[in-house]
């Protein structure tokens, strides 16, 4: 729904001016958007996901950086190993060098 995406940018939303009620229907009008992109992003993750070579030896995640800078934080992957889990975890792109994990918890 279009009329929802520029919900918050009433003129007296901006500059604070709007009355009390006006900010709470703007607020649910801006989460109802916020909910819209959210879905549009998976979906085009999704997309390109799908495209990507994962033709390998176990497992493949894609991991998604939604920023236009590089990030540097953990990355958290729960998987479930048909048998035991393996004795290390491989880590294959542009940093995968700094990122191996020995693993004796299943995780």
């Amino acid at each position: 729904m279009p009329g929802h995406c520029d919900g918050g940018q009433f003129h007296d939303l901006l500059p604070g001016t709007a009355t009390p009620k006006a900010f709470e229907f703007a607020w649910n009008d801006d989460v109802i958007a916020l909910n819209q992109f959210a879905g549009v992003l998976t979906s085009a993750a999704a997309a390109v996901s799908s495209t990507l070579d994962t033709n390998t030896k176990g497992n493949a995640i894609v991991v998604y950086n939604p920023l236009n800078i590089e990030r540097e934080e953990i990355v958290e992957a729960n998987i479930s190993f048909p048998d035991a889990a393996p004795k290390a975890v491989l880590v294959f792109g542009p940093m995968a060098a700094r990122y191996r994990r020995s693993s004796t918890t299943g995780r």
